[in-house]
Order: structure tokens, then sequence, then C-alpha cells
């Protein structure tokens, strides 16, 4: 069943996608740098469980861009989903303790991330709210060359144009 709100997407073998996605409220998370971090390897880790190829990739503060061709048997749905769901899961497993998800095994990395945040963030003093996204995610189907060459020039842009601090790293070809 489709949800009400759900935008009208179209698949198709060999489709590439311009996807965007916000925060909840466009809270600005990726300001924290922990943060990105976890978007960055949730991204490469979605990309070789889900089977898409990267063209481009731009995180911001509060929202992302993905240049992404799916190339095995999840659509593009199905990937944004599971980028967004487990980076959630995962910010709020570092923001709130290890309790809150007793499920997600805290592995070497995310154990880093939160002995990063604890001492840079001491409790009980940060304020962070919980992670979330805004419902669903922006997608174009790109119809051609001129317009994927167009797409990837405004993600190698969006750092400018928002500004971001000199040496972001969290953008790629």
């Amino acid at each position: 069943m489709e949800h009400r709100n759900s935008q009208k997407r179209f698949y198709g073998e060999g489709y590439t996608y311009f996807v965007t996605g916000v925060t909840k409220n466009r809270y600005r998370y990726f300001e924290e740098e922990i943060f990105s971090g976890v978007f960055w390897e949730n991204l490469k880790l979605s990309q070789k469980i889900k089977e898409f190829m990267l063209h481009g990739w731009f995180l911001g503060y509060d929202h992302f861009h993905l240049l992404v061709t799916p190339m095995g048997d999840f659509n593009i749905s199905k990937i944004i989903h599971n980028l967004k769901r487990v980076t959630s899961l995962q910010i709020n497993q570092i923001i709130e303790g290890e309790d809150i998800y007793p499920r997600l095994q805290w592995n070497e990395r995310m154990l880093k991330y939160r002995q990063r945040f604890i001492k840079k963030y001491p409790m009980p003093t940060f304020s962070f709210p919980k992670f979330m996204w805004q419902r669903s995610f922006h997608d174009h189907v790109i119809r051609g060359e001129r317009d994927f060459e167009t797409h990837l020039r405004y993600i190698e842009h969006n750092p400018i144009k928002h500004e971001m601090p000199e040496g972001w790293s969290f953008y790629g070809f």
C-alpha cells in the first residue's frame, strides 16, 4: 500500500536519479562532524549492500544530494529508505547511548563515535534533539547527458553555495 502523501516515483532499469533528502525542520545536525562521518560511512556501506553507482554526493548541514544509478535488486526508494533509516538509528544511538537501541550492536566504529561525542558534549549539557529526517525525499530522473552534467555541476558547487567551511570533505564524485 502506498503512503497517501508519497510522491509518484519512476522506476526503470538504468535510471539515474538526482536525490535530495532534508533533516526534520532543517535542523543542522551535520554541523557536527561526528554525524557527518556517520552519514558518509553509511552511504559507502549502503552503496555496497544496495548495489548502486554513486556518481556524486554532497552533505550539507541540513540536507544531502546524491546522483545515483541503482544497479541491483533495490530501487531508489529502498536505497534512500535504508540510508536514512540506518543513519537516523546510529546518530540517535550516539546521542542517547547504547541502551536506547539494544538490537543495534556497538561495533568499534560506533563506540569511537560515541566516545568522541561524550568527550565533546559531556552529559547532561548537550542539547541535540532526536535525529529525524523529513518524510520522503525529492528525486529527479536524469533525462540525458546534459541533464546529468547539470546535476553533477550542481553538486560540485554546493559547498560554495552553502558556504561550507574550507576543506569540507563531505562531498565527492
